[in-house]
Order: structure tokens, then sequence, then C-alpha cells
């Protein structure tokens, strides 16, 4: 797991000096939970507690997770990028053999979900955002790649076919307690101290982290064997061959 550094933990501190709160100092309980959201939250990373305290505070709704450190944190993560790879191999296969014959320039945008895909350790927990999140939600609209698809033409007959996918991803969850231990233990904890706190009460919400790849993919379409796939630089030129980027499917 990830922990935050010291500055972060002082942020949380004077976060938490900032609620406006009347917990009764004689209370055991109030000031167990206190201890406890305090403990956590000094454990988090940054992202786990941007979706921490939008539950705690009890907004609801839905929300979406984006910008420049939101796209830095799920870029550092290849989890799903077996399951993506594999997804985009079998598109390029379906589009060459039953849409495009063609050997011209092909353009188009795709939307496509793919499923079973979890970000980060799949052993859960709560002290990052990728535990936090876990897996997709389908019924939330599940793991999206969006992508601008292009073709360049072929040069000649025997030129290999391939397809470059610029891509972003939308993860869609609900973050909700899954009613088991520990999760239904450390629920009710955390109720208890939003309610000491005067903030929330904590309410489950939809959500949705949108980034961009850091890469573009390039597909290569054999008539014989594997397919196979490259990751190449985003921007790449399309009077680029680009095929010295060419690597085989190892997954």
């Amino acid at each position: 797991m990830l922990n935050i550094p010291k500055m972060v933990n002082l942020a949380v501190e004077d976060y938490l000096r900032s609620i406006p709160r009347k917990i009764d100092s004689l209370n055991p309980i109030n000031i167990a939970a206190e201890q406890w959201i305090k403990f956590v939250i000094s454990k988090m990373d940054e992202r786990g507690q941007d979706i921490f305290f939008y539950w705690l505070r009890g907004y609801g709704g839905h929300k979406i997770f984006e910008g420049d450190d939101w796209t830095g944190y799920m870029n550092a993560d290849s989890s799903h990028k077996p399951k993506v790879m594999n997804a985009l191999m079998s598109h390029a296969q379906e589009l060459r053999d039953n849409v495009d014959q063609s050997r011209g320039v092909v353009e188009f945008t795709l939307r496509l979900k793919v499923k079973g895909v979890f970000v980060g350790d799949v052993g859960g927990g709560y002290y990052t955002a990728y535990a936090l999140l876990h897996g997709a939600n389908a019924r939330a609209g599940g793991f999206v790649v969006n992508a601008s698809v292009f073709k360049p033409a072929a040069t000649s007959p025997d030129q290999q076919i391939f397809y470059f996918y610029n891509i972003s991803y939308e993860f869609n969850d609900v973050a909700d307690p899954n009613g088991q231990l520990p999760d239904a233990a450390a629920s009710a904890i955390a109720k208890a101290a939003a309610q000491g706190m005067r903030v929330g009460p904590p309410k489950d919400f939809s959500l949705t982290v949108k980034w961009p790849a850091d890469y573009c993919v390039k597909v290569i379409v054999n008539d014989n064997g594997p397919n196979e796939y490259a990751f190449v630089p985003v921007g790449y030129l399309r009077t680029s061959d680009l095929s010295s980027w060419k690597r085989p499917l190892t997954q």
C-alpha cells in the first residue's frame, strides 16, 4: 500500500480541524471514531482521499474524477492493459475480416466496453484509490475504451495491415461498502465518526474516472499467425511506417 508523505498528513490534520464539528470530549465512542478516521486517512494516498472524503461528506449522486493528477495516477497502473490489448486485437481482426476490405485510409471513432477489468492489486483494501476502485462495475457503465482509429493506406499488395488506436479510458464504479466484513464494520465506524463530526452522513455514489492513455496502440493484423500489437508514442505521424515499434504478442 502507498503511504502519503508527511506534508500530506499535516494537510489532513488541517482539513479535519476545518470541519465544523461538535464532539463530546467525554464520549469515548466519538473519540475513538475520530481517531480511527484520522488513522485511515493518514494511510491513504491522495486519490484515495478524493474518493473517501466525497463519500464521507455525503455528497452522493455521480462524481467524475479527472485531470492531470488522476491521469498520472491511473497511467501508473498497468493491470488493465492485458485485457485492453486483447480486446483491441480482436476488434482489429473483426474489422479487417468483416468490415474493412480496402487497402485505403480508414478513420473512425470507437467506444468499446471491456469486461473484467481491475486496477491495482486484486486483493482489495482501503489505502489506495486502486484498492477502493478495485473492479469496474458493469451496472454503472463498466470499463470503456474510447478510441480514434486510423488505418494508413497500404503502399504495396503484400504490406501488413495495421490500425492505430489513440485511446482514452473511463472506469465506472459505485462507491458503496459491500456489506461483508470488514467493509461493514469499517462503514459503521466511519458513519459514527461522521455523525460525531457533524459531516455527512456518508452516502454511496456512482463515479467515473476519465483519463487519456500516455501511449498509442498499433495493432498488426497478420494473415497467418497471431496478431501483434505495439505501444507507440502519442501523436504519431501518419506518414510513418513505425515498423520498428512492432512487438510480438506475449500475453
